[in-house]
């Protein structure tokens, strides 16, 4: 702000001053509006012709027309602002260089997003979001950096995000619908993406929403990767789903698959367990996770086919288109889920089953 309050006071270039403009808060705006609206000359009304075009808020909009009136009124010349067509604000941006970067969770459901977009020449804004599975947007931090510490930050992301873990490029516009989703989830940060969304406004990409990510081309040769090898490869492997109701549904199963001291068969076990997670399944308890779960395997296939392999994106795509693919894929994850829970127990009574050599409790029948 007092850039643009010594321009207005001693000159320099206006394009400078309109670009700091840009990078203020609609409550810095305001207060900028009512600083300079004492002030009468010509220096002031080009400022204003400029700004009116890259303004997208309508209460700023009609300050500043009230404002070139006064000055017009006072004699002063005031140059005819063109707010016809597309604004000012898009065009600069859409030659501004623009990134964006999605992780993807890691065994605390989390995962970190970035936004980067150029304000002026070598300055630039950089978003840092982090958002749990089921909570939705938990941190987000934004702040102005020169190239230089852009550079420096980025790289360091990259060199923490070792295998399992990626940082996989994205379109920037898919990146800020990402955070408006994730603050939805969680309630919370709304004011502060209120704030930057006229700075995001000249965002691009080929990807704006969840349905274009189906869109994205692959080789005509490629074929569809099996649910189960998808689940199971290293990107999607450290995601651990959790629920409400997840530490008693565990004490339920265990009832069920451990009576008593009685050690059943394996098969008896099996079989108890199948039934029990097939019926939570379908329950009410994770209608939830099944509707978030759709959005993971969405942004999935968009890091998969970021990381070319293809066939899983492939097969992510083309699986989605059955209904019963998302409630498989949740099926999967609960029993991943209860598996993890069993090998972190202690004090377990020994399986016979599992010694080796076996040593059941009763003779088998050959």
């Amino acid at each position: 702000m007092e850039e643009i309050l010594q321009y207005l006071r001693s000159g320099g270039d206006v394009g400078a001053a309109v670009d700091t403009y840009i990078s203020l808060t609609p409550q810095e705006k305001t207060t900028l509006l009512e600083k300079i609206g004492v002030t009468r000359s010509e220096r002031v009304a080009l400022f204003l012709s400029k700004i009116l075009d890259v303004t997208p808020e309508r209460d700023l909009q009609k300050s500043i027309k009230k404002l070139l009136f006064l000055l017009k009124t006072q004699g002063i010349r005031v140059e005819e602002p063109k707010i016809s067509g597309e604004s000012v604000l898009r065009k600069v941006e859409t030659v501004r260089e623009q990134m964006a970067f999605l992780s993807n969770y890691d065994p605390e459901d989390t995962r970190v997003a970035l936004l980067v977009f150029e304000i002026k020449k070598k300055q630039f804004i950089f978003i840092h979001a982090v958002s749990h599975f089921s909570k939705g947007l938990i941190e987000l931090a934004a702040m102005p950096l020169p190239r230089n510490q852009l550079d420096a930050i980025l790289q360091d992301y990259r060199e923490r995000a070792t295998r399992p873990m990626i940082l996989a490029p994205i379109a920037p516009k898919y990146a800020s619908f990402l955070l408006e989703e994730a603050s939805a989830i969680s309630g919370s940060h709304a004011d502060d993406l209120r704030s930057l969304k006229p700075l995001m406004a000249g965002l691009k990409g080929p990807v704006q929403k969840p349905d274009d990510i189906s869109n994205l081309p692959v080789p005509d040769e490629t074929r569809s990767r099996s649910l189960q090898a998808i689940l199971s490869d290293p990107m999607v492997e450290p995601f651990m789903l959790a629920w409400d109701s997840m530490e008693s549904d565990k004490k339920e199963l265990d009832g069920a698959i451990n009576p008593s001291s009685i050690v059943l068969p394996p098969h008896v076990v099996e079989e108890r367990r199948q039934a029990f997670v097939n019926d939570l399944v379908v329950s009410d308890k994770l209608r939830s996770a099944l509707r978030l779960l759709k959005r993971l395997l969405q942004d999935y296939a968009y890091l998969f086919h970021a990381a070319q392999e293809f066939d899983a994106f492939k097969g992510i795509v083309d699986g989605l288109r059955d209904e019963s693919f998302v409630r498989d894929a949740l099926l999967f994850f609960v029993k991943k889920s209860f598996e993890k829970k069993e090998e972190e127990k202690e004090g377990v009574l020994v399986d016979p089953f599992k010694q080796n050599p076996p040593n059941p409790p009763y003779p088998r029948s050959r």
